[in-house]
């Protein structure tokens, strides 16, 4: 299959507090008619569009400028390159969950509830998905500027090759603002869900919610936490620069994925493939996988070895 040039995207991991519950997450189920992903459970997210990096969308936005973006992104692309990839979190989440992060001149955060209000940001959110207007001029229309430094990086993943459609996503942290709620749009996404990590990746064992390798080594990382701010706190020591990307291994009847953390990673990087293969044992949702097997359209995460990708 001919390397397919990976697509620049970013993905927005919504976090919130609920007890008893702890930790919650926000995904969205992708419809069944979609190319791509079809059925699956995923963050908000999607591709850079041009205006994603246009001087009129970067002119209202506050918080992170490029060289910061720069910077926070590891210097491989230029500042405006690296902004960009916020505002199209910033784009994509409010397209796909109808949560926007921007504040008024007095810097109170934008609230979208009311029946007016509400109907009026959905019309918003509607024309924007259909590239009837733009981020800049939804922001003259409400004098609002995007609040980027809500949104604190968290991994940068890059779909291995060998796939028919590839990605070049940066992930976010960013906590769900008051006065606003998280909603699937109806058209690309059919349902939202806010739920604990770990009661995601158990709905995936069990072939409830079908789930994406990014998303579930994403969640096993959340299962740790309590609070947000141990989420945050966590991203002091982590270099989330670095591109993760995975190795597709394509062996008939049972293809797999295998993590930069596993054990076995470098072989399968070289293509080599044993006569043999000791994939570990199933993982839990306490565990950090290392592969992922595919069956039958399902997920299914393993664990060659119990040594965490973040010590």
């Amino acid at each position: 299959m001919k390397n397919i040039v990976p697509k620049r995207s970013a993905a927005v991991i919504l976090l919130k507090e609920e007890k008893p519950k702890g930790l919650m997450v926000f995904l969205l189920k992708r419809t069944k008619q979609q190319a791509f992903m079809a059925g699956t459970y995923v963050f908000p997210g999607g591709m850079m569009d041009t205006q994603d990096h246009d001087q009129k969308t970067f002119a209202r936005c506050t918080g992170i400028s490029p060289a910061k973006a720069q910077e926070v992104l590891g210097g491989t692309l230029s500042g405006e390159e690296s902004l960009a990839f916020w505002v199209t979190g910033v784009r994509e989440l409010f397209e796909e969950a109808g949560v926007l992060f921007a504040a008024r001149r007095t810097g109170e955060a934008v609230a979208i509830e009311g029946p007016l209000v509400l109907q009026r940001f959905n019309n918003y959110r509607e024309l924007l998905h259909k590239g009837q207007i733009t981020l800049a001029l939804l922001s003259e229309k409400e004098d609002i500027i995007y609040t980027l430094d809500r949104f604190s990086h968290f991994a940068h993943w890059i779909t291995p090759e060998g796939q028919p459609l590839r990605f070049y996503t940066h992930f976010f942290i960013a906590a769900m603002p008051e006065n606003q709620k998280a909603r699937a749009d109806g058209k690309e996404t059919t349902d939202g869900r806010w739920i604990t990590p770990r009661d995601a990746l158990e709905e995936n064992l069990k072939g409830a919610m079908i789930l994406m390798p990014p998303t579930i080594a994403t969640l096993e990382d959340l299962a740790h936490f309590e609070t947000i701010d141990e989420v945050l706190l966590s991203l002091k020591n982590r270099e989330t620069s670095k591109a993760i990307k995975p190795v597709y291994v394509d062996v008939p009847d049972q293809p797999f994925l295998v993590y930069p953390w596993d054990p076995d990673f470098e072989q399968f990087k070289k293509g080599i493939i044993p006569p043999i293969i000791d994939h570990g044992i199933p993982s839990a949702p306490s565990n950090t996988s290392t592969r992922i097997l595919y069956r039958k359209g399902l997920s299914v995460p393993y664990c060659k070895s119990r040594i965490s990708k973040n010590p």
